[in-house]
């Protein structure tokens, strides 16, 4: 995994890194989503990065941003392909947004950014952040065989 804590922006507009970075594997991942982490293992999960922003100017608003190793394009489409209510948001190789929660897939990568708070303010940062960080995933990856076999027509 690269050392997103160096390439990833520490400032994002008027948003801020706060706090320490830290890194998941495996073996801890149940202690930073207790509930949840099933599913990443499932998909062959390796390791995730987890950062946190911090409004401006003192206001008590956070972004979390999550890149989550998935070992293979295959399993990073796996983990998105779980959950795609939203509309498409135009970032990266596959993603999704809505309602503060930006979901990426860029080759083995997937990418979450997200904020409890709403409002278009904050739809802005939490892109922003997206955008900023995904020059730093690499590039796209293969889709999984399995789509280019089945017809394009209402594939969802």
């Amino acid at each position: 995994m690269p050392d997103f804590s160096r390439l990833v922006p520490v400032k994002v507009g008027d948003w801020t890194a706060a706090g320490k970075d830290a890194v998941y594997d495996r073996k801890t991942l149940y202690a930073y989503m207790d509930g949840g982490a099933e599913v990443y293992l499932a998909f062959d999960f390796r390791q995730v990065f987890t950062r946190k922003y911090a409004g401006p100017d003192g206001r008590n608003q956070e972004i979390s941003l999550d890149i989550y190793d998935m070992g293979a394009p295959a399993e990073a489409y796996g983990i998105f392909s779980c959950d795609r209510e939203d509309p498409p948001a135009g970032i990266g190789q596959d993603s999704t947004y809505g309602y503060g929660l930006l979901r990426v897939r860029q080759g083995p990568y997937f990418m979450v950014v997200s904020s409890p708070d709403e409002g278009k303010e904050i739809d802005a940062a939490v892109l922003a952040v997206g955008k900023a960080a995904l020059p730093h995933l690499g590039p796209a990856g293969p889709n999984p065989p399995l789509l280019d076999i089945l017809p394009a027509e209402g594939l969802k």
